[in-house]
């Protein structure tokens, strides 16, 4: 996943958006996503946006919505770089990465406390932990 500043985009014919950061580079927003923020028209979007976004693989699909084979009996696919999360300031953008690692070191510390509760020592924890990943 990646982060990044969007200072512009346009609507597509199906209401999907496409959002540029300033290297033009290109970002496909869902429409899931432009419905959650009830954007209607360009207008409605504030720039600048800061985005989470992910790269994806998609099958190609002919006009009837059926995969395309390829020669090899493969599907045909595409890739393509997604929004996944829209945020109204980098503050806001932060904060949810600073919500993450809370959450990772509450994981963490619950994880240390039952081991402990369990008789468990760090070395032993630690053991049990290398074998699990």
């Amino acid at each position: 996943m990646k982060s990044l500043k969007i200072t512009r985009g346009a609507f597509s014919v199906n209401s999907n958006l496409m959002l540029m950061d300033k290297e033009r580079e290109a970002y496909f927003c869902p429409k899931s996503i432009v419905t959650d923020n009830a954007w209607k028209s360009i207008e409605d979007v504030k720039f600048p946006l800061y985005v989470n976004v992910k790269e994806f693989t998609y099958n190609n699909r002919d006009e009837k919505g059926n995969n395309i084979i390829n020669a090899d009996g493969s599907n045909s696919t595409f890739t393509r770089v997604d929004v996944i999360d829209v945020f109204a300031s980098a503050q806001a953008l932060a904060d949810d990465y600073a919500d993450d690692f809370a959450l990772d070191v509450l994981k963490e510390q619950a994880r240390k406390s039952t081991a402990t509760t369990a008789g468990l020592t760090s070395a032993d924890l630690e053991r049990i932990l290398a074998v699990s990943i």
